[in-house]
């Protein structure tokens, strides 16, 4: 049965994703967290309900910031629509690729949450998210 809204949530297999450390539980298991900055990389096979990091990043108890140059993040999903709450010092414009095709920008600052894809049709999909430059802060990834 589809809620109020009409949005029919049947097809999410996603569950809330924190970046915080007190509750970060799907950041890929090749890659720890760390209070100061650390270099991460993408690892080869990504598993679902799983994210990775690329570029020099920092986590705090409540969010993961990149804190030096560009960055991206890669996300395996199973949902139609994913949102995230994200932050940035400077206005930044984050490019959103889906199964590797871009999908748009998304321009954020203010703390808040951001939509990063729209579909009718839940699915298993790679959800990547460059970031072009450093002050970008990661608090949760959503789903619906």
């Amino acid at each position: 049965m589809a809620p109020e809204n009409g949005q029919d949530l049947t097809g999410v297999q996603s569950q809330e994703m924190y970046f915080e450390t007190t509750r970060l539980q799907n950041l890929t298991p090749d890659q720890q967290p760390s209070a100061a900055p650390q270099t991460y990389t993408f690892t080869q096979n990504l598993a679902l309900n799983n994210f990775a990091l690329d570029g020099t990043w920092e986590f705090t108890n409540d969010h993961a910031t990149l804190t030096n140059g560009s960055g991206k993040i890669r996300l395996h999903y199973h949902s139609s629509n994913v949102f995230m709450v994200a932050s940035s010092i400077n206005p930044i414009t984050l490019t959103v690729k889906l199964d590797g095709n871009k999908t748009g920008d998304v321009t954020v600052q203010a703390p808040q949450l951001y939509q990063l894809v729209k579909s009718d049709v839940a699915g298993d999909h790679i959800l990547e998210i460059d970031i072009p430059n450093a002050g970008f802060q990661a608090f949760t990834f959503t789903f619906g």
